[in-house]
């Protein structure tokens, strides 16, 4: 699979990363701005065409119906962390996270 953009994310395209040997996943507010999003869409204009990888962002919003807030619990990324880099790999389980 080619990755042809970075994605947002919604819960159910979580059934998607399976398909990939590796996905890059930024957990960040709902609007995300400044120098840390600018480097994140870099990475994933970069990566752009990198066979087998998908770059994407779960926007999680703490007010109104809180989307992607449930998904970010399920993953335990905190708010106050924003912005995580969670990376999903193929046939492991451990997910590795960084806050940035």
């Amino acid at each position: 699979m080619k990755l042809t953009r970075r994605v947002n994310m919604f819960p159910i395209i979580f059934q998607i990363v399976p398909k990939f040997r590796a996905a890059l996943i930024k957990f960040d507010v709902a609007y995300p701005y400044g120098e840390k999003h600018e480097e994140f869409t870099k990475v994933s204009e970069l990566t752009r065409g990198v066979q087998d990888l998908l770059v994407a962002e779960v926007n999680v919003k703490d007010y109104g119906e809180k989307d992607n807030a449930e998904l970010a619990e399920k993953y335990d990324v905190k708010m106050r962390d924003f912005p995580v880099l969670k990376l999903f790999r193929k046939g492991i389980k451990e997910i590795l996270t960084r806050l940035y």
